[in-house]
């Protein structure tokens, strides 16, 4: 009875469990034309979840003396593994859009990040996982609109934050609300 009652009880855990959610901190680097949005260095965090290779970026800045703070809606990326040296993996994160379905607007993007697998502590339990400790990359964006053109360039580089990743774990936190704690915490909240 005791064995079926603890079975009963994992498989209740498993099916509830979220997907893993690592959260990086870092900085971007940023040049626009014709004109900057943001200042050109902002702190910047990733927030990943595994599974389903949804991302969000969060940016922390000064902007008119006026501390601002955004998330950016989920974007989900695709992952490559690549091999690497010594036999270990490499995580990739990629997307490319081109939508010029109007003569009058085109938007042309491409977004890359990439880190060699490590393994990672994701809650206080010591569940063990491959990922990447640290992310760097680079998002290129063109768009026209009316005629109007805008370019961008952002570099990336980021750090695993394990303290918040595994609070974010612990807590059965999917992306969405590690983002809205991080929001929370950043804004004073």
């Amino acid at each position: 009875m005791k064995s079926l009652l603890l079975a009963l009880a994992l498989l209740f855990a498993v099916s509830n469990a979220r997907a893993t959610v690592l959260i990086y901190k870092g900085t971007t680097n940023t040049k626009a034309k014709p004109n900057q949005l943001v200042p050109s260095r902002v702190t910047t965090y990733l927030l990943y979840e595994t599974e389903t290779t949804k991302t969000i970026i969060v940016r922390a800045y000064k902007k008119n003396g006026m501390s601002v703070v955004d998330g950016e809606f989920a974007l989900t990326l695709q992952r490559t593994l690549v091999n690497v040296s010594n036999g270990r993996q490499a995580t990739v994160l990629h997307l490319s859009v081109t939508d010029s379905t109007s003569p009058q607007s085109l938007l042309d993007s491409i977004e890359y990040l990439r880190g060699t697998n490590d393994t990672i502590t994701v809650n206080s339990m010591g569940t063990i996982q491959q990922h990447p400790r640290t992310f760097e990359g680079i998002r290129y964006t063109g768009q026209t609109s009316s005629g109007v053109g805008r370019y961008s360039e952002e570099r990336f580089f980021f750090s695993l934050m394990k303290s918040r990743t595994k609070t974010a774990n612990d807590g059965n936190q999917d992306i969405f609300q590690a983002r809205d704690a991080l929001l929370g915490d950043l804004n004073g909240n």
